[in-house]
């Protein structure tokens, strides 16, 4: 079975569909993979994809600049043959305030004694993707053997780029350090930052501008006690230095083992939410707001996972993927996975809403709130075709 990507209408409690030009924009030859949605320098929405030909992927994004009702063509991001796919790992680009493209991806750099070590990557583009420089190193330790990965970036209030990635173990630590840095003017990442100094060794990282201008690191943690629960650090000065992390909430999950899925964050006017996958006594995908002891809402089935958020019209969209057993005519069950869908809407949540049919498989959402609607992402699998991302723009009112 071949990976679709689908940006698909979320028909919901304020959104209204109209009547739009499905647009197809991979390359039906190849398998597309690890969607993901940000803005550009003009606040365009922006939708990157790799593309998997056997044993080697390419990289793209595309532009819309019309609020996501249409994308232009695909540019491809000048790579390795070989690099992370991973969902966890995905490569991503973002758009510095003077138009500067940033794309930032890993490459496997195992030796003897470390098979996982691996660098973190970037090139920049200044001609809108048409030419692109040599890819050069985020970190600056880059001892054979080390690791360096997880990463997510997200423009600044500054302009420039802001990236959080998992790095190199401290001494009698068990977990990997977090780190943060930011472009200067000019090119190149200044100074390296230290968030955490033992955290869960492969789950995504965050970072999240908040409409103060606020810096929040999210990630996996790896406490004292062994439990892998959230964690999230603040800077108020630009990046330059973050408070002490403090635990989103307390699940308390202990496992021996990386769950290699990491968190979102999401505003609703003051208030932060923070959504994540937890196993333990009661797994599933779990929704918190910043600061208080109690969850939002949860979906608790070790079958709910990679939750992803966004805000529209002042409502919290909240989307996941789902495995689920059908049965048929016969009573044969078959397991699918699908897109589950909740909003927040003045301190409720709504029931569940399924967005994609019982036809297909999908996972991995994500979503991306534009001036005049609602883009949702995703990998869909379908029996006997290949590779092809689709478009479709929502309007809300």
């Amino acid at each position: 079975m071949k990976n679709i990507i689908l940006i698909a209408a979320a028909l919901l409690l304020g959104f209204v569909e109209k009547p739009v030009r499905e647009i197809r924009l991979s390359n039906p030859q190849f398998v597309g993979a690890t969607p993901r949605l940000t803005t550009d320098h003009h606040n365009n929405p922006v939708l990157s994809w790799t593309e998997k030909e056997g044993d080697k992927s390419h990289f793209y994004f595309s532009v819309s600049e019309d609020g996501g009702r249409t994308f232009g063509p695909k540019i491809r991001v000048k790579t390795p043959p070989v690099f992370s796919t991973h969902a966890e790992g995905m490569p991503k680009v973002a758009f510095k305030k003077d138009g500067t493209i940033l794309a930032v991806f890993e490459v496997s750099k195992p030796t003897p004694d470390a098979p996982r070590a691996s660098d973190l990557l970037y090139v920049t583009s200044t001609d809108g993707g048409q030419t692109w420089a040599e890819p050069k190193t985020v970190h600056r330790d880059v001892t054979p053997g080390k690791g360096h990965s997880f990463s997510n970036v997200s423009r600044l209030p500054n302009g420039e780029i802001g990236i959080a990635w998992l790095d190199e173990k401290a001494p009698g630590k068990e977990g990997r350090t977090v780190k943060f840095a930011q472009t200067v003017a000019g090119g190149g990442f200044g100074k390296e930052v230290l968030v955490d100094d033992n955290a869960c060794q492969c789950c995504r990282t965050n970072v999240f501008v908040d409409n103060q201008n606020r810096i929040h690191v999210t990630y996996r943690d790896l406490l004292d006690d062994g439990a892998r629960d959230i964690s999230q650090a603040v800077s108020t000065d630009g990046g330059r230095t973050f408070t002490n992390p403090k635990v989103v909430y307390n699940d308390g999950w202990k496992i021996n083992a990386c769950p290699h899925t990491g968190p979102d964050v999401a505003q609703v006017g003051q208030d932060l939410f923070v959504t994540w996958f937890s196993g333990g006594d009661k797994p599933g995908i779990k929704l918190a707001r910043l600061g208080s002891p109690e969850l939002v809402a949860s979906r608790v089935s070790e079958r709910t996972k990679h939750p992803q958020m966004t805000t529209v019209n002042g409502q919290l969209v909240w989307v996941w993927d789902e495995s689920m057993a059908l049965k048929n005519a016969d009573g044969e069950s078959r397991f699918i996975q699908r897109i589950g869908m909740r909003k927040l809407v003045d301190g409720r949540v709504t029931p569940v809403t399924y967005i994609t049919p019982t036809e297909v498989n999908a996972a991995y959402p994500v979503v991306l709130a534009t001036k005049k609607g609602l883009l949702v992402a995703y990998e869909q699998q379908k029996e006997g075709q290949n590779s092809v991302i689709v478009s479709r723009w929502v309007e809300s009112f």
